[in-house]
């Protein structure tokens, strides 16, 4: 059962499946982060669309779009992007707006294609430093929360045969997303029960070190507005200690995740930073609505000043 409500629009070697809505420019470009389905963002576009051209897409292997057999680094999947978006008929600038490793993608995107973008938005962003992440030294944290940890269970699973791996993933799933509308909640769980999403999940974490060292290898980065979004290290820290860490290393980790969101800032002297209060990573669905309002203020802040550029 799928549900199609968009179109399958060519990224080089494979169609993307893409939904466009709204009309006007400046156009904004969702790109969601790790495991993270477009379906998710219905919310946000739908709102931003009252006023401008919104763009959502399933990357490859995510949703309804096929998996590829190319390496899923950052370099690749930039790649896709760009000829999905020349692709489209919607004209470039566009505004940008990546979660999670979605911004590491947006970041590696714009180091490629500098033109290619007006505006960014980082909704709690990986950065070129998720290594240290990873690397926190803590025996727990290593076990249940890094990546790798979390790839290594994904792998596990992945090798029940198919009614066990469907058992499985319907115990797991029928509760996670029920605050969802039915709409929602029904094609989440139609494609979190695929075992192409999560063999996709595995190939963009091995793909992350490469997207990383291809970052750091272009120092340049077009000089334009960006706002950074971070979630709310409070609520985070209590997270992290009903999970189990002690008090001490919750407080350590989340400052440095903090501490990587300022890094952000470098990327542009028209950065600015904002902690969206009451959210944990997953903002676009605690609080969507904190990022429609940046996304409009940008939009608005856009169209400003292109009317002062005309004039």
């Amino acid at each position: 059962m799928h549900f199609i409500d968009g179109k399958y629009i060519s990224s080089g070697n494979k169609n993307l499946y893409v939904r466009i809505s709204g009309k006007g420019e400046p156009a904004v470009v969702i790109e969601p982060g790790w495991g993270v389905l477009s379906v998710e963002w219905s919310l946000i576009q739908e709102k931003l669309a009252e006023i401008t051209t919104v763009i959502s897409y399933d990357r490859a292997g995510y949703g309804e779009s096929p998996e590829n057999i190319k390496p899923r680094t950052g370099q690749q999947i930039s790649s896709e992007i760009f000829t999905m978006l020349r692709n489209s008929g919607v004209p470039e600038p566009y505004i940008f707006m990546g979660h999670s490793s979605g911004g590491l993608y947006v970041i590696n995107l714009l180091k490629m294609f500098p033109r290619m973008a007006s505006g960014v938005i980082f909704v709690d962003s990986f950065t070129p430093n998720l290594n240290e992440l990873e690397d926190f030294d803590f025996e727990l944290y290593q076990k249940y929360f890094t990546m790798k940890s979390r790839v290594e269970g994904i792998k596990n699973i992945l090798e029940l045969d198919d009614e066990s791996f469907s058992k499985y993933m319907d115990n797991f799933l029928n509760n996670l997303y029920s605050f969802f509308p039915n709409e929602i909640q029904s094609q989440l769980l139609v494609y979190q029960k695929d075992k192409k999403f999560y063999r996709t999940i595995c190939d963009e974490y091995e793909g992350l070190k490469e997207t990383v060292e291809n970052i750091k290898k272009i120092d340049f980065f077009p000089n334009i507005p960006i706002k950074i979004l971070s979630r709310d290290n409070e609520v985070m820290i209590e997270t992290f200690k009903q999970l189990g860490l002690p008090k001490e290393k919750a407080e350590q980790l989340e400052n440095l995740w903090q501490h990587h969101q300022k890094s952000l800032l470098d990327l542009s002297n028209l950065s600015e930073i904002k902690i969206i209060k009451g959210s944990n990573h997953m903002m676009h669905i605690t609080n969507p609505d904190e990022i429609i309002e940046e996304a409009r203020n940008l939009i608005e802040e856009e169209r400003k000043n292109e009317v002062t550029f005309i004039y």
